[in-house]
């Protein structure tokens, strides 16, 4: 799920950053999972507002995942799963052990990123994890 935030354009975007959160949480990823978690509420707030123009990118601004998303009409996440989320990100916002960082690889950037935002050269993609290939490519050929 976490790699399918590249493609927010594309996808409903409450429901793909509340899953790429929860499924981050589920493994123990707590800095990614309120990352993505709190993206996931700041779109709530745009969808009950009807607009993105509030949406802060800070956290996201040397990644492939877009700015633009497209807002969808009513809420993909129950209100119960939208309230667990809430009460999850203020309780954590509070553990200072959590920071809200995205994970890093040895490049020095956001670990799920194709592109590498300091040299602009853009890695293949994994088809079984959607991560970047970075080294001991294997190309399968028909």
């Amino acid at each position: 799920q976490v790699s399918l935030l590249r493609y927010t354009n594309y996808l409903v975007p409450d429901k793909a950053f509340f899953e790429a959160g929860i499924a981050c949480r589920a493994i123990g990823w707590n800095n990614m999972a309120f990352v993505f978690l709190n993206r996931f509420l700041d779109i709530c707030d745009a969808i009950e507002d009807g607009s993105t123009d509030m949406l802060d990118h800070s956290d996201f601004s040397d990644t492939d995942i877009p700015y633009d998303i497209v807002l969808p009409e009513d809420y993909s996440i129950t209100e119960e799963d939208r309230e667990e989320a809430k009460e999850w990100v203020l309780a954590v916002s509070m553990d200072q052990r959590v920071q809200q960082v995205l994970n890093t690889d040895e490049r020095g950037c956001y670990e799920a990123s194709l592109l590498n935002v300091h040299n602009n050269v853009t890695s293949p993609q994994c088809i079984l994890t959607g991560y970047p290939v970075l080294r001991g490519e294997v190309v399968f050929k028909n």
